[in-house]
């Protein structure tokens, strides 16, 4: 009876060691998943605030850049990716250099074609932006050690935050629109004074049919835009006219006054 019972003993503390071996199985997985996911949680976060920020600050500084309203200054690639670079690192020490952008338009929409998308590696100085970029959207991916999980060989974790921001593209301002197709001088400056336009100027005068048209020394110009003498008409902008010929040569739609200048 004493060597029965102590086999039947034996035989459960084996049961004991397997179930207990079992249970702290589950209950490493279960520490893993809280410790491990919800550190996972604050990197996803932090990548997450990363790319807002950086997808914000760059689509700020191409707010007045000429890629996106045809005015202002162009930040080149050496400062997008720094900028981006430096937020990254700010917020999101994980992600490191992992990260991805992609210029947008004023519609939110990615651009095609080289140089649409960068990298911390597209910091060339003599490159810029694409045409027409407003905006752009990047994603972090953050990279860190487990705490428990290499317990079941997983050795590295990985997150993603991704952001997009954009300007709506505006084009360049306009400081006077005409539309009268025949009427002569649509834009006509007196005889003294000063007239300053800031910003382009569109005439839609049928200049070929104006009573205007002249010609001197080989050019054949007209007076859809005039400045008398003694008047200074300054354009900060571009002045934009239809086409238009005189005696089969293409007319200048300027008055003689501004050849001269």
């Amino acid at each position: 009876m004493t060597s029965i019972r102590r086999a039947r003993e034996d035989s459960e503390s084996g049961v004991v060691l397997i179930i207990f071996a079992l249970a702290m199985v589950i209950l490493l997985g279960m520490i893993a998943i809280a410790i491990d996911g919800g550190y996972g949680f604050v990197q996803n976060r932090q990548a997450q605030n990363a790319s807002d920020f950086a997808a914000f600050a760059i689509s700020q500084q191409l707010n007045n850049a000429s890629t996106c309203n045809g005015v202002g200054t162009t930040p080149n690639m050496a400062q997008v990716v720094a900028m981006a670079q430096d937020v990254v690192k700010d917020n999101a020490p994980n992600v490191g250099t992992s990260w991805t952008g992609h210029f947008l338009d004023g519609k939110g929409n990615p651009l095609a074609g080289a140089g649409a998308t960068f990298t911390s590696a597209s910091s060339n100085a003599s490159n810029f932006p694409p045409l027409g970029a407003c905006g752009a959207s990047l994603v972090a991916v953050p990279t860190w050690k487990p705490f428990f999980a290499g317990v079941f060989g997983v050795n590295q974790l990985s997150g993603n935050g991704n952001a997009k921001a954009t300007n709506i593209g505006q084009g360049p301002p306009y400081g006077i629109i005409s539309l009268n197709k025949s009427g002569p001088h649509a834009i006509l400056g007196g005889g003294t004074g000063t007239f300053i336009v800031n910003g382009d100027v569109i005439v839609n005068s049928n200049v070929a049919n104006q009573p205007w048209t002249e010609s001197w020394n080989s050019w054949q110009y007209d007076d859809a835009i005039d400045a008398k003498s003694g008047s200074n008409l300054y354009v900060y902008g571009t002045i934009n006219t239809v086409s238009g010929t005189y005696t089969g040569e293409p007319l200048w739609r300027l008055d003689l006054c501004f050849g001269a200048a």
